[in-house]
């Protein structure tokens, strides 16, 4: 039976009633559940001081909990029209996130290392054109011609104005594909949104494009 490992890294849990009703919903379709002691953990606005946070991760980290199963899993989506093909980038790390932070590692020892990788990126509350902005800070500092594919997650909770005068995030997606030689994809449904995929960190994957289907998939069959 696949065993899950919860714990909170970030901010703190806002609604206790929905956790215990994930947690039950997780056992009722077969897997074991372990909450780590300080899941529900608050200290402000986080889950748990510093200190409390990371013992939590390593926690996490030594439970041996599957965060795969080995089986052969993955994800897909569907793309824009635009963006149908046929091609496969084979066996490159998937790592990422949220775009602001990342940048914000950009000059500390704190900012992963990953060459020929795919790098999903997501953000919220932040305009097309600090998106752009974000984005050239991490292509000045080589880490996106390092990449195989750089795939854009969901970017919510901003508003254009009549002043962009068409400027919005596709001019964003079609700029960076005139910077980069790595393939640039949209729509993966990743980010601070209310479904949303999950992506295994870390891992050697293939990414598959057929015609407007992408598949992310990882494990024994990848």
């Amino acid at each position: 039976m696949p065993r899950i490992y919860l714990y909170s890294p970030a901010s703190a849990v806002r609604d206790r009633t929905a956790f215990q009703r994930g947690v039950q919903r997780l056992k009722a379709l077969g897997y074991e559940v372990e909450v780590d002691e300080a899941a529900l953990a608050r200290h402000q606005r986080f889950a748990g001081d510093d200190a409390t946070r990371l013992a939590a991760l390593r926690r996490a980290a030594a439970s041996g909990a599957d965060l795969a199963t080995g089986r052969g899993e993955g994800t897909g989506w569907r793309l824009p029209a635009s963006e149908a093909g046929h091609w496969t980038v084979r066996k490159a790390i998937v790592w990422g996130g949220n775009l602001s932070v990342l940048c914000a590692l950009v000059g500390t020892p704190y900012l992963p290392s990953v060459k020929g990788g795919i790098l999903f990126i997501e953000d919220v509350n932040e305009h097309p054109y600090r998106i752009e902005r974000l984005l050239s800070q991490l292509l000045h500092a080589g880490v996106l011609a390092q990449q195989k594919a750089i795939v854009f997650g969901q970017f919510s909770n901003y508003r254009l104005v009549a002043h962009d005068r068409g400027f919005k995030l596709s001019s964003v997606v079609d700029w960076l594909r005139t910077r980069v030689r790595a393939r640039v994809l949209t729509g993966l449904p990743f980010g601070h949104v209310a479904t949303k995929v999950v992506l295994p960190v870390g891992r050697l994957c293939d990414l598959v494009v057929q015609e407007r289907e992408a598949l992310l998939l990882w494990g024994a069959d990848a």
